[in-house]
């Protein structure tokens, strides 16, 4: 096992010349998959490089919604990314719509601002030790005796193992053995606007995060209150989707602000579904999105992200950083951790979003259990796996019994 370097040590670089060091880890992507991985290798006394692209801090496409769930799994010192903190979720679904609302005493959805977010969360790896290289594209990946040469527009990295965190459309992965997609990518769509305080006034009264499925057809729209203006967005879960941007504007207009001007619209693909190759090759690891890790129902991808890139980092110190080990050892955790709770989400997701009369049926009957589920689900409080197996919630679904006169 590797000796922990003391949190503080080593200061965020940028390289420009001079030899180069050989690494344990060269991360690529800062988001919260790399930022993680990072931080865990260097907190473990690695040593590991975090190359990014963009010039840090940078912008990143996101409703800005994190799970709690999701920041049970970020370091401490995180409480300045949230700009607002939510215990009711609403949420309509169904042709006729049904609507649901769910209340916790402790926040269930935290409001935050991505650049910030990740901000704080390179500045965690940093403060462990681990080198942050900005500004640095990745033009080509070669294997070398006993690791990886990974050439940027800013020098050259030799690692003994790369762990692949650059998003959705990952040109590592590309590179290093996974030339065919096997993720299932669907678009979303989302805008910051600008309201009249009258209308943003309803979003704080109490703070509240709401889910519209079947806004989009086979998908849902959002609407989070910020600190001074609504994230809006919609996602489809149809891989080939046109006309989201009108689908935007019909929601926006059936939630009462049409003729809102967006201060910002961004576009992205979130794949959720895994990878059907596999998650490591030779030396190379895939976390986050670039392994195809969001969740199938709610599209959320960064809980998994954040635990992807936790795994990763063990894996690789469990093994001593010895390919055949750590590979091994990286799919058994993904499949504990993650892999089954995917195939979970997916099934749910399948029925939610691509059978209608069985939605109907479903959310008339018993919509508020499910919805309770789902909630204690983003606070952490549940996984899909125990929703699904206990036996206490099927008889939940069951119709309430007649009364004995």
């Amino acid at each position: 096992m590797l000796n922990r370097r003391a949190e503080g040590q080593a200061q965020t670089t940028r390289r420009t010349t001079g030899a180069q060091p050989v690494y344990d880890a060269a991360v690529i992507g800062s988001g919260p998959a790399g930022a993680v991985a990072a931080r865990e290798l260097a907190h473990a006394g690695a040593r590991v490089v975090l190359l990014e692209k963009a010039r840090l801090p940078r912008q990143k496409t996101c409703g800005g919604g994190i799970l709690a769930r999701a920041r049970a799994l970020m370091p401490a010192g995180m409480q300045r990314a949230f700009c607002e903190t939510c215990c009711t979720v609403e949420l309509t679904i169904g042709s006729r719509p049904f609507f649901f609302a769910a209340h916790r005493p402790q926040a269930v959805i935290y409001m935050a601002d991505r650049r910030r977010l990740d901000s704080l969360l390179v500045a965690a790896a940093g403060r462990c030790g681990a080198e942050i290289v900005d500004a640095c594209r990745v033009d080509g990946i070669a294997a070398v005796r006993g690791g990886l040469s990974v050439a940027t527009c800013r020098g050259t990295f030799k690692a003994r193992f790369v762990i692949a965190a650059d998003g959705a459309l990952s040109a590592t992965a590309r590179r290093c053995g996974w030339p065919v997609e096997t993720r299932r990518l669907v678009p979303a769509l989302s805008a910051e606007l600008n309201v009249p305080a009258g209308i943003f006034g309803r979003w704080q009264q109490p703070v509240r995060a709401r889910f519209d499925f079947g806004a989009v057809p086979r998908g849902y729209g959002w609407i989070f209150p910020k600190a001074d203006h609504l994230s809006v967005g919609v996602v489809s879960m149809q891989s080939k989707t046109t006309g989201l941007k009108q689908a935007l504007q019909h929601y926006l207009k059936a939630a009462g602000l049409g003729g809102t001007a967006p201060l910002k619209t961004r576009g992205a693909l979130i794949p959720v579904s895994p990878r059907r190759d596999g998650f490591a090759k030779g030396r190379v690891l895939l976390a986050g999105d670039a392994a195809g890790l969001a969740d199938p129902l709610t599209a959320e991808g960064i809980s998994h992200a954040l635990l992807s890139g936790r795994l990763a980092a063990q894996a690789l110190v469990e093994a001593e950083f010895t390919p055949p080990a750590a590979r091994r050892i990286y799919h058994a955790k993904l499949k504990a951790h993650i892999l089954a709770e995917l195939c979970i989400a997916g099934f749910f997701a399948r029925r939610v979003f691509f059978r209608p009369r069985l939605v109907d049926a479903f959310f008339g009957r018993r919509g508020q259990a499910f919805v309770e589920g789902v909630t204690d689900l983003a606070t952490g409080r549940q996984t899909y796996r125990r929703l699904l197996l206990n036996p206490r919630n099927y008889l939940k679904l069951l119709p309430p019994l007649p009364r004995i006169r």
